[in-house]
């Protein structure tokens, strides 16, 4: 961005940046843990989760965000799923669906949460409360 607004183009590049780095931190760690064959990869959910809050929170801060993280979300799911893939040692369509669903729940959740938390304070703090 060109950072013609300071305040929120700053904020939308810094939420970028970490959503980027949590993204390309998992899907390196998950190679890492199907070359060694391990089975405790249970970091998706929480990684899941981190990406949910990240996307929430770059979205009210600026809604281009979402054009911009898009790739990176998409990679981290397709990075999922491959991994998930590898260690379940499944290639149907079904297991590729349950795996899907595995990935994005936590991702959904956390954004709908965090998207209802941010709503709840931008109404208190602008006066119009909930009724």
């Amino acid at each position: 961005t060109i950072l013609n607004r300071p305040f929120t183009n700053s904020m939308e590049t810094m939420l970028l940046s970490v959503l980027i780095t949590v993204c390309c931190r998992y899907s390196c760690q998950s190679v890492q843990r199907c070359n060694r064959n391990d089975k405790n990869n249970n970091t998706s959910s929480t990684t899941g989760s981190v990406v949910g809050i990240l996307c929430a929170l770059g979205f009210f801060t600026r809604f281009t965000f979402v054009c911009y993280a898009v790739p990176a979300v998409l990679m981290y799911i397709w990075k999922s799923i491959k991994a998930k893939e590898e260690q379940k040692h499944s290639n149907t369509n079904r297991a590729r669906i349950q795996i899907l669903v595995c990935v994005t729940v936590p991702m959904m959740v956390s954004f709908v949460l965090t998207a209802m938390g941010l709503i709840y304070v931008d109404n208190v703090f602008y006066g119009t409360g909930l009724k």
